[in-house]
């Protein structure tokens, strides 16, 4: 992929991914390698996440416009080499969570919400907000 062309979307927003279409790929495990190494890179690269849950839904069968999907995720991080979650060491270290809920008491819509958020010293790590 060093020769590619370069992407500056993780995936293309016209392109939907179903089950029936393509020719199987003969080499299930390099795919399965190439999305196991997506999942990881979403640790510190929250852009991807969308694009790699996509393409992770096919990992037991793979079809080659998947194994297009995957290939464009590349070429976009080939455009942003530099950009990421960047997690530096200092003194202070430690867990800690913050949460929030509203059980639809006050709420016009009678919808609760919750959130909460976890944080590496001063690194947010985890997140989830849900209505």
């Amino acid at each position: 992929m060093l020769g590619c062309k370069l992407a500056f979307i993780p995936m293309d927003p016209n392109v939907k991914l179903t089950s029936e279409f393509g020719e199987l790929l003969d080499d299930l495990g390099m795919y399965q390698r190439l999305v196991e190494r997506l999942i990881y890179l979403t640790n510190t690269r929250p852009d991807l996440t969308f694009a790699v849950s996509v393409v992770s839904q096919f990992i037991h069968a793979p079809r080659t416009n998947h194994l297009d999907a995957v290939h464009h995720n590349l070429r976009s991080l080939k455009t942003s080499l530099g950009l990421g979650l960047f997690f530096i060491t200092d003194l202070q270290s430690g867990l800690s969570c913050f949460t929030d809920a509203d059980y639809a008491r006050l709420r016009i819509d009678r919808r609760s919400t919750f959130g909460f958020y976890t944080f590496y010293g001063d690194h947010l790590i985890s997140w989830k907000n849900k209505k």
